[in-house]
């Protein structure tokens, strides 16, 4: 009967045409095919937005703003330093929990070799007197205020990168995972295009607590050894780029502190003579 109705174009009571219903279980696996792919490229995205996340040379300056802005935004109430600082680690420590720990105030950063590198009072243990227990009153000595923070593992050259906060001011810390060595850098590094050389940039023009400066750094052996290191008075600099191996250049920011002003300028440097100069 379904035959011969087909056949003719005619429509038999209780018995429908159902190639549309045929067709339903091809329409479902492509958009359910289609659902999975987008998952999973979301997926994809979330679990490594953090390691493309300091691809550029930009974003490796500013690493620690790129953190801040993941992490840190969106509450309804603004969080300090201090809490914003705790919850890069605490997510960045999750997506390198192989190789970083923290242990109440110990920050643990896991060597080549499998051992650990716990440094003691001295480096990588927090330290904070708030006796009495006011924050405002911290101890007497302000320069044994420090606390760590870690921020990011550089698989690919084997160094963590620490963010140091003292008193007043902070600073950055660089440790070789094979060695153990530490440097102290003046900002995230901005690596060159052979990555066994980085620059860093610092400038605090007004407040004065952290240098206005930059240090070039290359590796010679199992070492990183600093290649230049400059501290300006009347200017600092950010932004450092690599128009080659041998050629920097920055943005250089003068401020007049009589009207406010800050002039923005260029600063160029280049390897000449086996040693870096200002062009």
């Amino acid at each position: 009967l379904e035959r011969i109705s087909e056949a003719e174009g005619i429509e038999v009571p209780g018995h429908k045409r159902n190639d549309v219903f045929m067709k339903k279980p091809l329409l479902f696996f492509v958009l359910a095919l289609v659902g999975f792919s987008l998952a999973l490229g979301v997926f994809l995205f979330r679990t490594q937005r953090s390691s493309t996340l300091i691809e550029s040379e930009e974003n490796q300056f500013h690493l620690r703003e790129q953190l801040e802005e993941k992490y840190c935004k969106g509450d309804e109430e603004p969080l300090d330093m201090m809490d914003c600082n705790q919850r890069i680690e605490a997510a960045q420590i999750r997506q390198f929990k192989d190789v970083v720990q923290r242990e109440d105030d110990h920050l643990i950063l896991s060597l080549k070799d499998g051992k650990t590198l716990v440094k003691g009072n001295s480096s990588f243990t927090d330290e904070v007197d708030t006796s009495p227990k006011d924050p405002e009153h911290l101890t007497e000595d302000a320069d044994q205020v420090v606390q760590y923070f870690f921020l990011y593992y550089y698989k690919e050259n084997g160094l963590y990168l620490i963010e140091v906060l003292y008193y007043e001011g902070t600073g950055f810390l660089l440790v070789q995972q094979d060695t153990g060595a530490t440097y102290h850098l003046f900002s995230p590094p901005v690596f060159g295009p052979e990555k066994h050389q980085f620059a860093t940039a610092s400038m605090d023009l007004e407040a004065g607590y952290n240098p206005n400066g930059i240090q070039i750094w290359q590796k010679k052996g199992l070492q990183w050894t600093k290649s230049f290191e400059q501290v300006y008075t009347d200017f600092g600099v950010s932004n450092p780029h690599w128009d080659s191996k041998t050629h920097l250049s920055f943005q250089k920011y003068t401020w007049n502190g009589a009207d406010g002003k800050v002039a923005k300028g260029e600063l160029k440097l280049s390897f000449q003579n086996s040693q870096w100069k200002e062009d």
